[in-house]
This record gives C-alpha cells, structure tokens and sequence, in this order.
C-alpha cells in the first residue's frame, strides 16, 4: 500500500536501535497537521588517537538535565552569561540549504592518502562539518567531538543523553545537531551546552539554519521550528510518521520527506503546507534542490524529480534495489544518488536518463558528493570511492575496516568521513601507505 514501509524489507536496512523503534508502531498514510507553538500549551511556548577516547574536557557540557526529567518537547537550558547570536555562515549536511551535495572545494586529484584517523568509543553514521579548522561530528556512543581539522587532536566532547546519528549544523557561534533523546545546540568553541530540546524519539534529520530558526525532523513525526538562540518551539508540523530525512531550502520553502510516504512543501515561516506528494513508500533521503527542481529517493526503489513549486513529477526512475536511502547530489545538470543495489548512479538531471552507474557489490546508504571534475561515495563494502563525474571511472578508493554510511565532506584538498569501525577519516593527496 502507498504510504506504508515495508517492515520486513525494513528489518534488513535499518540498524538495530532503530529496528527496536520500528517494531513498535504502525506505520500510517501520510497524513499531515501544522500546531503553532504559541497555540500548543502542552508543548514549548508555542593523529590516530589508539583506541583511547581522550581526555574529558572541562566545560564541555556535561552539567545536563536529563531528557527524562525534562519531559517531551521541553527545554533543557543551561545558558552561559550571554547567549551566542546563530547568525553567520553555517556549515551543514549537502553543504548548503538546498543540500545540493555540492563542494567548492577542488578535492584530492588522482590519488589519496591517510592524514589522521580518530578512534571514538563506537560506529560513525553522523556526517562531519568542517568550519575554522574544527571537524565537528557525532557517534553512536553518545558523544559529540570537535577536533583539530590538521592533526585530528581532540579539542572537547560532550555527552549527549543517547547515540547521535544527525550530521551537525554550525551557525554562528553555535553548532547544532539531534540526538535520540533530543536535539542539542552547542557553544561551538567550548562545547557548552546552550540549550536542548527534549523528545520522546530520536532525532537523526540534520539541522537548517534559516534566520533565527532552526529546522529539523524527528522519529515523532514532526518538522520542527525552534528559535535558534533561545530553543523556544515556533511552529511544528505533524507528518505522521517519523521523519528521518533533513529539511531543504528553496525561498520561502521547507522541503522534507517521511515515513508516511510523502515528500512535503511547507511555508518555511509558519509550517504551513503548500503541497504534499505521495510515494509507494518511505521517504528517508534528503531532498536537493536545483533551480525549479526538487530531486529525492524513495524505499520503493524510485528516485523522483518534482516541479518545486507544484510538485508535479517531471520524472521517475526506478533503480535497480529496493531502496534509495542515499541523498542527492546536483552538479553541471547530473543528478547523483546511491542505492541499496550497490550502485551509484548518474542522471541527466532533466530527462532522467542514465549516463552512467558504478557497482560497488554492497549497499549504499551514504550520499556523494561532488568536487571538481570528482564525485566521492562510500559503501557497505568498506570503501571510499572517488569517481570521474563525467564518467564513472574510479580514480581511487581507500578501504576501511567495516561499512561506511557517513557521507564525505571535502575542504580544501581534505576530505573527512565517519566509517562503521568506529574511526574519524582525514585524508589528502599522495599515495597511501
């Protein structure tokens, strides 16, 4: 049935905490409500580091209220003598707000070697952010690390209240990320915490910054739009089931998919709907736009383009898996996306039609992304590729000890990825030894 995710298809892609989640609710048709905070009184005002963790910095954060003792939708806010201002750049999951999946950087040429890896305490999922010599990231052990971009030297870490899947947002003074215990705004040169906003289910969506509001999806179901500085909810928006995937920009546009099996088009400040489109099942890839187009995956095996004002399909095309959890990414009129088959697929970003595809024999669940003539991907098998854009052919691959579902982010001639043995990567050009 449209809408609805196939749970046994789900029991092979989705990790066991979150397979734990899944058993234990009945998935929906998309549906889809907006509540204002300010009209919702039950919720808020409407150098290889051996194994080792490292040292536990002072002030990064560990003074918190449980998100029990908190309650549901409540803040957890331990303000410092003056709250950081969000404004500024921001560097965030796909690189910007229509998660484009493109980077400015030139990336590594013809061949990479290993800089530094860091060893956190379990499996890296989340995506690094890299802004002012500072690699951001979370982990499956609960902790969120900032470390030297050159040496891989710890800076601080901070103890969330559970594992972190969300790939970070930095804004400001502030970084930003969820949690499967809420979603966490941070001081992003000490790691104190600024506030946090508790949830009954996880948080995996990674944040937008937009103004002074921070979007983000979570397992409740809901869009969310928090005050960046304060924590304080602004609007929410109920799918119907949980959204994994991260809310795009375009405008005055909030793009987002679910579960439900829809992607939705929302009024970025009021959450209110423009319009929805329906899928044959869940929607946990992060939707990219490129001019008039909004471009995203589905679980039943299709990758969809839609007119970004109306949501009519422009086209469809149906891969060769059962999934698409890979997000896009959108360059020089080639659209990229990975798929649960092992391939990593290149669409003309027009009509569809396939220019090329890359097998790597495992799943993909991690999202490329695109520098210079170069498009990055890693695969279940272990393996970091770099691929000629133009063409598919492998330029290089740098394997690792188990799965890879971090996406890569390139600056300068570095590239950064979390890997399932637990490891940080840095690498740079030259041959690996």
């Amino acid at each position: 049935m449209p809408g609805r995710v196939n749970t046994s298809r789900l029991k092979k892609i989705i990790f066991p905490a979150a397979l734990i989640f899944l058993v234990t609710i009945m998935f929906t048709a998309c549906g889809g409500a907006n509540i204002s905070g300010k009209n919702n009184p039950g919720g808020v005002p409407a150098a290889e580091q051996s194994g080792a963790l490292g040292k536990q910095k002072t002030g990064s954060g560990n003074d918190k209220l449980a998100a029990e003792e908190a309650g549901p939708g409540s803040i957890d806010e331990h303000p410092p003598a003056e709250v950081k201002n969000p404004a500024g750049r921001q560097v965030l999951f796909r690189g910007d707000f229509r998660r484009s999946g493109i980077s400015g950087a030139k990336g590594l040429g013809e061949s990479a070697s290993l800089l530094w890896k860091f060893k956190t305490g379990e499996s890296v999922y989340s995506s690094p952010a890299v802004r002012r010599g500072v690699v951001y990231l979370g982990g499956r052990d609960g902790f969120f690390y900032a470390l030297d971009s050159s040496t891989g030297e710890e800076k601080w870490r901070y103890q969330a209240g559970s594992f972190i899947r969300s790939s970070p947002c930095v804004a400001g003074d502030l970084v930003y990320f969820g949690a499967h215990d809420g979603f966490y705004a941070l001081d992003a040169g000490t790691g104190r915490e600024q506030w946090k906003f508790a949830l009954p289910k996880g948080v995996e969506s990674s944040p937008v910054v937009e103004g002074d509001t921070v979007l983000f999806g979570s397992f409740d179901g809901h869009l969310y739009a928090l005050d960046a500085t304060t924590g304080l909810e602004k609007w929410r928006f109920d799918t119907g089931d949980f959204v994994g995937s991260s809310p795009s920009l375009l405008g005055d546009t909030v793009y987002v998919g679910s579960f439900g099996g829809c992607l939705y088009a929302l009024d970025v400040d009021t959450g209110k709907e423009k319009w929805r489109y329906q899928v044959g099942d869940g929607v946990y890839s992060t939707p990219a736009v490129d001019g008039e187009t909004v471009y995203f995956g589905a679980l039943d095996g299709n990758f969809y383009a839609l007119d970004a004002a109306t949501g009519e399909e422009r086209w469809k095309f149906t891969t060769r898996g059962v999934i698409v959890w890979s997000s896009p990414a959108v360059k020089d009129g080639t659209v990229y996306f990975g798929g649960y088959d092992g391939n990593l697929y290149a669409l003309d970003a027009a009509s569809g039609e396939q220019k090329w595809r890359f097998w790597t024999a495992k799943a993909i669940y991690a999202s490329p992304v695109a520098a210079g003539e170069t498009v990055y991907i890693g695969s279940h098998n272990g393996k970091l590729y770099a691929l000629e854009a133009a063409t598919g052919r492998e330029i290089w691959h740098f394997p690792t000890g188990d799965r890879i579902e971090s996406s890569a982010v390139v600056d300068g001639d570095r590239l950064y990825f979390g890997g399932g043995d637990g490891y940080l990567y840095a690498l740079g050009p030259g041959e690996n030894k």
